[in-house]
């Protein structure tokens, strides 16, 4: 895509279908400018008092990553995709110098496998956006009504159970969406994932779009009519460059052979109202996934609903339209498409990849640190990257780099990487991963030096083998930044989970709590053994209101189920109390082995339904 200019990028919205619907004013201010009008329009907000800023500015902002932090004065939190979770050590060591340098060193990781710094002024916003452009990586797009990052497997490339590399892909899918006029106005947001795992590490039930791993034979592929392709795997490099296929043991011709690809899941999403994606009977190849993708946003952005922001969300237009009406929209828009196949599950890792284990690649490890509530220092991270810089050894196979945008209207700008880097340097290529928990992956470690690798004592903070409880739950960024949030959340829970785990040592399986600030549901509580949501509750004085959740329990991807909503608001105060509640009455009663959202399910949510009834405000 040739560079566009600044007339041309306020004049994106024309031509298309729904311009002259009646429209909301939200609706209508984005026809009016366009998100990505904000890359021009930076400077001159930030010569602005803040007071001074006005609601459409702050709305753009977002499209190139930049949100006013809680409270308002004139701090913004910066959001840095990170396409697959994958990082460089040039990239970590960048993102921990901004932070200490412009955010007070502070930095979360995301359960998107993103990057938010905090505390940032305005003024400094272009410096922070420029550094983080020559290390290959953009804020543009990571918020707004745009196609979010997509995530992919943090072990892509390394993961001994994978069915192919998809890293080429998802630097194709960021290729085509990051910072491309086409998708800067789509009803609202749009969230893709993608993973070769068969684990589901990447959510695929509550995401807009979703591609995970698939398998069919191949008479089955030859009566869809297509050409059986030449070779086994998709690699490291150009996804165009490869022959892609089938699996990760089988080489040559796929003559006799099972050919891998994808299923497609389509429509899933929690907040308010929380939806399950259904299955399509698409069965792409690695080759078929962009077009796809591509196809399923210009449909979202052309018919999705924009006069109701409420109903806005791709899950209400795949409800509307019915699956069957979905897949013929999209083969219109990419041509025909093969169908059938059987898609490949195993157990859900819950998206988690704690302590160390063998690569695919013989002779390298991977170890997966907890960093609990997905919150780290400046200082601790240029440690970590120090550990990589000293233990990691990613070959070239290992390298992602920076990644090519298809927006080249925002690289015009400098906001954005012009172009993808690639090195077979040792350390310089993406030896550090993002999971979609919000811990971190060092990959790549020599398997001899793994011992050595353990005894360092920044694992003491940041745990190889977490708690039961503290490696395995999540909170949202609570009222600490979030403009939306009711109650504390990442400390406070950290707090709290701490004194459980001191208080049963007899937990030997995983219970995954989350606590997520308002109805927008980040922390995901829906799928979580225990979920909690911030509300605002009546004050013992009955004179004011305070901070309070409800509770929902036995929530799961493992045969996709929400967690039951609990009756009844409960204060801050006596959440601990609640919890130990739950899991007393658990551990009393469960069968050998048996994990939280089975023993639940069992049960019913009746006897959890009286513990919270006991301290309903």
């Amino acid at each position: 895509m040739r560079k566009l200019t600044e007339e041309e990028i306020a004049a994106i919205p024309s031509g298309r279908s729904w311009k002259d619907e009646k429209l909301p004013m939200f609706e209508q201010m984005k026809l009016h400018k366009d998100g990505l009008s904000a890359l021009y329009d930076l400077d001159r907000l930030a010569g602005l008092p803040t007071e001074e800023i006005g609601f459409e500015d702050l709305a753009r902002l977002k499209w190139i990553g930049i949100s006013a932090q809680r409270p308002r004065n004139g701090h913004y939190l910066i959001h840095i995709r990170v396409p697959g979770g994958q990082l460089s050590i040039q990239q970590a060591r960048t993102i921990a110098s901004l932070s200490e340098e412009f955010g007070q060193g502070s930095i979360q990781f995301t359960n998107r496998q993103c990057v938010e710094i905090h505390n940032v002024l305005l003024t400094d916003a272009r410096e922070v956006l420029t550094r983080l452009s020559a290390a290959g990586l953009t804020t543009v797009m990571s918020e707004g009504d745009t196609p979010r990052v997509a995530v992919g497997s943090p072990l892509a490339g390394a993961d001994p159970e994978e069915f192919m590399d998809i890293r080429p892909i998802v630097r194709e899918l960021n290729a085509e969406f990051t910072g491309n006029p086409e998708y800067s106005n789509l009803p609202r947001k749009f969230k893709v994932s993608i993973t070769a795992s068969p684990h589901n590490d990447g959510y695929a039930e509550v995401n807009d779009l979703s591609f995970v791993p698939a398998v069919m034979s191949p008479d089955a592929f030859r009566a869809s009519g297509r050409a059986l392709p030449l070779s086994s795997r998709v690699d490291s490099g150009s996804l165009s460059a490869a022959q892609p296929g089938a699996g990760p043991e089988s080489h040559g011709t796929a003559g006799n052979e099972p050919i891998y690809g994808f299923a497609v899941y389509v429509g899933g999403g929690l907040s308010a109202d929380p939806r399950l994606a259904a299955r399509l009977s698409f069965f792409l190849l690695p080759e078929d996934v962009v077009k796809t993708a591509r196809a399923m946003a210009l449909i979202y952005r052309e018919e999705g609903d924009r006069a109701r922001r409420g109903l806005g969300r791709f899950k209400n237009l795949v409800e509307s339209l019915g699956t069957e009406t979905l897949e013929k929209k999209v083969e219109e828009i990419t041509g025909p498409l093969c169908h059938g196949g059987e898609e490949i599950r195993r157990d859900w890792n819950y998206g988690i990849y704690h302590s160390i284990h063998p690569q695919k690649q013989n002779g390298y490890c991977y170890a997966g640190v907890c960093v609990s509530m997905g919150v780290m220092t400046a200082e601790d991270l240029k440690e970590l990257v120090d550990l990589a810089q000293k233990y990691c050894d990613p070959s070239e196979d290992g390298a992602f780099g920076g990644l090519t945008s298809a927006g080249d209207s925002a690289a015009a700008d400098g906001l954005l990487p012009e172009g993808g880097t690639k090195s077979s340097a040792p350390g310089d290529g993406c030896c550090i991963a993002i999971t979609s928990t919000r811990d971190l992956i060092l990959r790549d470690i020599p398997s001899a030096r793994v011992t050595e690798l353990e005894a360092e004592p920044f694992f003491r903070k940041y745990p190889l083998r977490p708690g039961m409880l503290t490696g395995y739950s999540s909170p949202c960024t609570g009222i600490t930044y979030c403009n939306y949030s009711s109650v504390e959340t990442e400390f406070y829970l950290q707090k709290t989970l701490l004194a459980l785990e001191e208080e049963f040592p007899e937990l030997d399986v995983p219970v995954r709590i989350a606590l997520t600030g308002c109805g927008h549901s980040c922390a995901r509580p829906q799928i979580a053994d225990i979920g909690m949501t911030g509300v605002y509750i009546r004050a013992d004085n009955a004179k004011g209101i305070t901070a309070g959740v409800t509770f929902c329990t036995g929530g799961t991807l493992e045969n996709g189920r929400f967690a039951d909503e609990l009756r009844g608001r409960v204060h801050m105060r006596d959440v601990p109390d609640v919890l130990r509640g739950m899991l007393r009455y658990y551990l009393d009663n469960r069968e050998p082995g048996e994990v939280f959202s089975d023993f639940e399910k069992r049960t019913g949510p009746d006897p959890f339904q009286a513990i919270v009834g006991e301290f309903s405000a």
